[in-house]
């Protein structure tokens, strides 16, 4: 496995997600929700940025100049499409991120155990931890706006 390319997969696809939470109906628990997955392609950035000699925001720290850097997935890696069971219906939607948060869930995992680090690197598996943690923490938010919905529909 290379775990560099998995990473740099994972953040792209954090990002396909991170779309489509916005195309939910809001409330408290997806805005809740919203905010872990941002958390969790940060951190996974993290990870990539302690495991690589990579600098992703080169100019961030140059104020003597006006540019704002865009994250950029390498050419070869192609982002996650849209799934083919995407829905118009919120209920699905919400249940199709909570399936696609427990794939990538199993995946960071995979990843945490062919990650080989040097002493130098060592912030990089407590970074894919709690990468982790906001991607479960995104989960259960959707599980209560699952939850929210179904009080709403038995209270009219």
């Amino acid at each position: 496995m290379n775990t560099s390319r998995e990473l740099k997969q994972l953040r792209a696809d954090l990002d396909l997600l991170i779309v489509l939470a916005k195309q939910l109906t809001p409330s408290r628990e997806v805005s809740l929700a919203f905010t872990k997955l941002q958390e969790g392609k940060m951190h996974v950035g993290n990870t990539i940025f302690e495991t690589e000699d990579y600098k992703v925001y080169v100019n961030s720290n140059d104020p003597s100049n006006k540019i704002i850097d865009a994250y950029h997935v390498d050419s070869e890696i192609i982002a996650m499409q849209t799934p083919n069971d995407w829905s118009p219906d919120h209920v699905e939607r919400v249940k199709i991120l909570r399936r696609e948060l427990s794939a990538m869930l199993v995946r960071i995992k995979s990843i945490g155990d062919e990650l080989t680090l040097l002493p130098s690197q060592l912030f990089a598996r407590d970074f894919l931890l709690t990468s982790y943690i906001k991607m479960r923490e995104c989960q259960n938010w959707f599980g209560m706006e699952l939850a929210r919905i179904r009080e709403s529909s038995i209270t009219k």
